[in-house]
């Protein structure tokens, strides 16, 4: 797996404070290409990419402190188009970028998990579908209240991100998840896929 070149300097928060608020130098500021760039599949393995973020606004800081603290963000890629990501948020089903999660101020890190083929395709026309139906979805308030306090609430065309990231990966069989999909928090996904031999944190 050849990995796109990046040093170490690209993953200090401290140099992107620096970058936007200007004090770095010219040529620092006016690089083309996207911030992060997720290596691509090029040894025929199938695989996917789960992203946890935190952020600041009152949401995330809600649920930060009602669920443990830690993530409160999850969201999911596939390995042949690495820098989309697709989740729920208050808008519905949205599509995602690492670089715009980082222009946020987020906090995150981001985990590559080796998937059956078959598992691959039952993600991709799951994401397929919702992308063509996104208006059909909306987001589950009421099921992320209930998912923090431990009741299972099933909501028909309703989600919440890390119920949703966890269903894609019950009904695709691509991983075995210790509880259902709607109490499934994004904190979980941390000692899932740790334990996990598939997968590995590449940030």
């Amino acid at each position: 797996m050849a990995y796109t070149t990046m040093t170490p300097k690209y993953l200090d928060l401290h140099f992107w404070k620096q970058l936007y608020a200007g004090s770095l130098p010219l040529d620092h500021q006016e690089r083309k290409e996207p911030v992060f760039l997720m290596p691509r599949e090029e040894d025929g393995e199938k695989y996917i990419y789960i992203l946890l973020t935190k952020h600041s606004d009152w949401v995330s800081l809600l649920v930060y402190l009602l669920a443990g603290r830690g993530y409160t963000h999850t969201s999911i890629a596939l390995g042949d188009d690495p820098d989309s990501y697709y989740s729920f948020n208050f808008r519905g089903f949205v599509e995602e970028t690492l670089e715009k999660h980082h222009r946020k101020g987020a906090q995150f890190c981001c985990y590559r998990v080796a998937v059956s083929q078959e598992a691959y395709e039952k993600i991709q026309h799951r994401l397929l579908f919702f992308r063509q139906h996104r208006k059909r979805f909306e987001y589950n308030r009421l099921g992320l209240l209930c998912c923090v306090l431990g009741l299972p609430l099933r909501r028909e065309r309703k989600y919440f991100c890390s119920q949703f990231v966890a269903e894609l990966l019950e009904k695709s069989q691509a991983l075995s998840l210790p509880r259902r999909s709607n109490l499934f928090q994004p904190n979980h996904f941390v000692s899932l896929l740790e334990c996990n031999p598939s997968s590995v944190k590449i940030l």
